[in-house]
């Protein structure tokens, strides 16, 4: 999911202490393998101090989601994986960690976005 990743310069290019990266991948029926592996030629290390792995429906394959803008399906081929980038809570206000229910993201108000959409 990642690589040639340096959490130290995204960290600091994000002036953030801390990094979080959310990912969602279909992986039904199977197993999930994490593998670390330092860049060669390299003195890299790494400390890790927390993953988290929650099970979400199905909610890719169970539906073709519409292109904004164009009255077309999309298909999304369920050996992808996703990087979520931003949430939104569509209709709604922002909402910081604390006020999200049990897995504290972040949700941005959408109405920045909503100039970029154009009704179907």
């Amino acid at each position: 999911m990642l690589k040639n990743f340096s959490a130290s310069i995204t960290a600091q290019a994000l002036t953030q202490a801390y990094i979080i990266k959310e990912f969602s991948f279909s992986n039904s029926p199977g197993l999930l393998n994490i593998t670390f592996v330092p860049e060669k030629g390299t003195k890299s290390y790494a400390f890790v101090n927390g993953i988290e792995i929650v099970s979400i429906p199905d909610l890719i394959n169970m539906t073709q989601p519409m292109l904004v803008g164009l009255n077309v399906p999309h298909n999304i081929d369920s050996s992808i994986t996703l990087e979520t980038m931003i949430r939104l809570n569509v209709g709604g206000q922002s909402l910081s960690p604390v006020e999200d229910s049990d897995l504290s993201r972040t949700w941005y108000d959408d109405t920045p976005w909503q100039r970029h959409l154009i009704p179907l």
